[in-house]
């Protein structure tokens, strides 16, 4: 059991991570596309940084409402959404509309994985 629970784990900060990997890869067709310098990702990847850090500093009231099935399902939700958001964007303006969705998921799922988790797991044994 404590197997599949580090493989999960696992798999699911690899999932997390790719929102941020994703913005350098696909920036150069996205500048093109939106018609930007490429400075802009930059604004792009700090408003990721800085809607993670507001979600960290949430996230510990939402761990303790919630169970942890609740959190990873919807951390994988929001990162899907956000990416699926990422590539349907029309305009460098809407970016920032799906920011908020790689950002909370990552900050929730890395808290509650890194901080709540093995506590939690300590104190049940």
């Amino acid at each position: 059991m404590g197997s599949l629970l580090l493989a999960v784990i696992y798999l699911a900060f690899i999932s997390l991570g790719l929102p941020d990997s994703l913005l350098g890869s696909g920036w150069p067709s996205m500048q093109k596309d939106f018609g930007v310098p490429s400075s802009y990702a930059g604004y792009v990847s700090m408003a990721i940084s800085f809607m993670t850090i507001i979600s960290a500093l949430i996230a510990p009231s939402l761990i303790r409402k919630l169970r942890t099935h609740h959190i990873v399902t919807g951390s994988i939700l929001l990162t899907v959404i956000g990416l699926i958001g990422f590539s349907l964007s029309k305009s460098y303006a809407m970016l920032f509309l799906f920011v908020c969705h790689t950002a909370w998921a990552q900050a929730r799922w890395i808290l509650h994985s890194t901080i709540m988790l093995p506590s939690t797991i300590h104190h049940r044994s």
